[in-house]
């Protein structure tokens, strides 16, 4: 699939949702929401922020959104568990690697189709209403 954004196109896998409250005429960037164990479904998301620069109330603005579509989010998202480190070392290292959690991800400026990240998604600047 793909949607037109300001200056530019983004694609992505047809099974992916998109949180359509994200999508404003000015909007420039994209992100994706994931699970780690891909329990649930991935979520793009759309910005007129570069997704490296969101805040931590921004994801959480994002990750309410999804769980409009989806309840697993809320509760895997209540359920995370942080990683507890002192002095540089994590206490709880089992525990935390084998926890579900939630991730936001930018989605790259890619040249073509042909060169989409991880051969999924990408960002074509300039090539809006171009087919």
């Amino acid at each position: 699939m793909y949607v037109d954004i300001y200056k530019g196109r983004v694609y992505a896998p047809d099974d992916y949702k998109i949180l359509d409250d994200t999508l404003d005429a000015g909007v420039c960037y994209a992100g994706i929401v994931a699970e780690k164990y891909n329990s649930i479904p991935h979520f793009i998301f759309f910005s007129s922020k570069p997704i490296p620069e969101f805040s931590e109330s921004d994801e959480e603005r994002i990750y309410e959104l999804c769980a409009t579509i989806n309840s697993d989010v809320e509760k895997i998202h209540n359920n995370e568990i942080k990683a507890i480190i002192n002095d540089g070392k994590i206490f709880n290292g089992k525990e935390y690697d084998l926890s579900k959690r939630l991730g936001i991800f930018a989605i790259p400026d890619v040249k073509n189709k042909e060169n989409l990240y991880l051969n999924l998604v990408g960002i074509i600047r300039g090539e809006k209403n171009n087919g």
